[in-house]
């Protein structure tokens, strides 16, 4: 399966220190679509273990522009492993 790469100006400590899938209601975007869109809650501190966001460091990567671009990306390989293919 292919991997997607976001590449962010630093890693953020915490869900609610800085990350691009965290929304105001204590929910992650990226894991609750993985949940068919059932909300995953975010701890108050720290981040949680299953966390998609990793550190990578001297890759060369192919950067992605828009993050909601990248959550369609996930939605649609999510979509396709469920389907089989």
């Amino acid at each position: 399966m292919a991997k997607a790469i976001l590449e962010l100006p630093e890693m953020p400590e915490s869900c609610r220190g800085g990350c691009p899938f965290y929304k105001v209601c204590d929910i992650c975007d990226i894991l609750s679509s993985w949940n068919h869109h059932m909300p995953v809650y975010t701890p108050s501190k720290g981040r949680r273990t299953d966390c998609p966001l990793k550190l990578v460091e001297d890759k060369e990567v192919e950067s992605v522009d828009n993050i909601q671009e990248a959550i369609n990306w996930f939605d649609a390989e999510i979509k396709a492993q469920e389907s089989g293919y």
